[in-house]
C-alpha cells in the first residue's frame, strides 16, 4: 500500500514528497553503520543482507547467522575468495540462493509485508 502518497519502493528518493510528510512517517536520514572487517593482517570477509522490514519481521540475525553457517556452498565461495584469484560470476549462485531463500522464509512464516534481500560477499584484502 501506500505511505502517505509514496508507493514503498519508492521511499528511497522522492524527497520533495518526503519533506511535506508529517515527521516519524518516513525518514528521509540514512541509517549508518560502519564495522572494520578484521585487524589488517588477512584477508577479512563478511556476508552483507540488505533486507525490507518484511524480511526482519520474521527472521532474527541468528535465524539468518543459522542459515549462512549451515551452507557449505557458500563457505567454498568465501576460500575460493581468500587464494586470492578471480571468483566466477556462476561462484555467486549460493548468495542469490540465500537471498531468495530469506524471502520465501519470511513469506512461510506468514510476513504481510513487502520481502526483497540483496546479499554480497565483502572481501578485503590486508592492508
Amino acid at each position: 500500500g501506500r505511505i502517505e502518497g509514496l508507493e514503498p519502493t519508492r521511499t528511497l528518493g522522492d524527497f520533495d514528497v518526503k519533506l511535506q510528510t508529517k515527521p516519524g512517517v518516513i525518514s528521509i536520514e540514512p541509517d549508518v553503520r560502519c564495522h572494520k572487517l578484521g585487524d589488517g593482517s588477512t584477508i577479512a570477509q563478511a556476508i552483507l543482507i540488505c533486507a525490507t522490514d518484511g524480511v526482519w519481521d520474521e527472521i532474527s540475525g541468528q535465524d539468518i547467522c543459522d542459515i549462512i553457517h549451515a551452507r557449505s556452498e557458500i563457505t567454498a565461495m568465501q576460500m575460493a575468495m581468500m587464494k586470492g584469484g578471480p571468483v566466477p560470476l556462476a561462484t555467486s549462485r549460493p548468495l542469490k540462493d540465500l537471498a531468495e531463500d530469506l524471502v520465501q522464509f519470511a513469506v512461510a512464516r506468514g510476513s504481510g509485508d513487502d520481502c526483497t534481500a540483496v546479499v554480497a560477499l565483502v572481501s578485503v584484502a590486508p592492508a
